[in-house]
């Protein structure tokens, strides 16, 4: 009995992604249903053709489809006297950096691409008896 509980609790999904997914499905329950509004709205404009009513459609429904994509963070480089604060002339998310992080990924990307080139490549046979005569 007590083996088919446990059993059961570890077959559930977690509480927070069952959550997460729900928030998923109502955001675009929530975008299909803006674009069926306006889906609505061209197809009842006399201006168009019935052809350009259906292409008009299908990139709203399309648009209402795809997920929106997350916004690129802008590098900011600090100085020493302008530390922590958010520089002028900035909109969206930022990253705020300084000289040393810049340094070290850029050693860690040729540290990367050194030892993808040392597995390619013949290597020479090791002579033992190299050094004796």
């Amino acid at each position: 009995m007590y083996r088919d509980r446990s059993k059961d609790v570890n077959a559930r999904t977690i509480k927070k992604v069952v959550e997460a997914k729900a928030r998923k499905q109502r955001r675009l329950k929530k975008r299909l249903e803006k674009a069926r509004k306006k889906a609505e709205v061209v197809t009842n404009n006399a201006d168009m053709t019935e052809r350009e009513k259906a292409q008009e459609v299908k990139t709203l429904y399309k648009k209402a489809l795809t997920p929106l994509k997350k916004k690129e963070a802008t590098y900011v480089v600090m100085k020493k006297r302008h530390a922590g604060k958010k520089p002028k002339g900035i909109k969206g998310p930022y990253k705020l950096v300084d000289k040393r992080m810049k340094k070290d990924k850029r050693a860690i990307k040729i540290f990367d691409s050194k030892k993808r080139k040392a597995g390619k490549g013949i290597s020479k046979p090791k002579n033992k008896a190299r050094g004796r005569k």
